[in-house]
């Protein structure tokens, strides 16, 4: 996932957290990763179509790994942030 945003393949990215998401449906996650693949799935959508509802679900992850102190998730939530501004 990281390396299709780090490369812009947006669709690829949205294919891949579709894939994420229907592989781990009804199983336990760990937490953190789960934040980590909605946090890039949600800067990819915003970057192809600009919907303000992708910054608010950003915003909502980075008080959720704040409230649950998830050190690596407020680093790099804290960089979507910014990039989205």
């Amino acid at each position: 996932m990281m390396g299709y945003v780090a490369l812009h393949e947006w669709e690829m990215a949205h294919k891949t957290y579709l894939r994420f998401e229907k592989l781990t449906k009804d199983m336990a996650t760990i937490e953190e990763n789960t934040y980590t693949i909605q946090a890039l799935y949600y800067y990819s959508k915003w970057q192809t179509n600009q919907h303000a509802q992708y910054v608010r679900k950003i915003n909502e992850l980075y008080n959720q790994s704040l409230q649950k102190q998830l050190k690596n998730n407020l680093q790099l939530l804290a960089y979507l942030k910014e990039k989205i501004k």
